[in-house]
């Protein structure tokens, strides 16, 4: 459990400017912008998600569910261990129904490190009412920026962008 008033009184993980990503980034003028903070063990983030996030009715959509947990426990081991990650695999359980256009909150903590380069991840999302709506386990590749730069997945200047801005270097 987590202090769900006062999440923004811990540290801010940083993120990178100018970015694009649907889950995070400030700058995905149609997306979540996720923002995180943490207490140095645990990654959290509060947010409000959209009436166009629906499912059925006025229900968040199981995917942005998903994206949510998936977003969490990346940016738990991104800050906590300072690496480049990939999603390796997430196994996802929904709890309780939750909804849009209400304050929810996740939190991430690393469970266990599976190998020198593999980490389990668990996250969760709670209603304002501090219920548990949903949580996950997943499993989460660490990269180094070499790494990253041979498998051509990002330019070189994101890569170099990312490092300088969310890594404490």
């Amino acid at each position: 459990m987590f202090p769900f008033q006062s999440i923004t009184s811990f540290k801010r993980v940083p993120n990178q400017e100018n970015g694009k990503c649907f889950a995070c980034g400030q700058d995905h003028s149609t997306g979540l912008r996720m923002k995180f903070f943490t207490d140095e063990t645990n990654v959290f983030s509060e947010l409000v998600v959209p009436e166009r996030f629906a499912g059925w009715s006025n229900l968040v959509h199981g995917g942005v569910t998903a994206t949510i947990l998936d977003e969490t426990l990346a940016w738990t081991v991104i800050y906590l261990k300072q690496h480049f990650i990939l999603t390796k695999s997430l196994h996802i359980e929904y709890l309780r129904p939750m909804f849009v256009e209400e304050k929810l909150y996740s939190i991430g903590k690393i469970s266990n490190q599976i190998s020198d380069r593999e980490i389990q991840v668990e996250a969760s999302v709670y209603n304002l009412q501090e219920d548990l709506c949903a949580k996950a386990t997943g499993s989460v590749v660490m990269f180094s920026a070499e790494q990253m730069k041979k498998k051509r997945l990002f330019p070189e200047d994101f890569l170099k962008q990312f490092e300088s801005s969310v890594f404490n270097l």
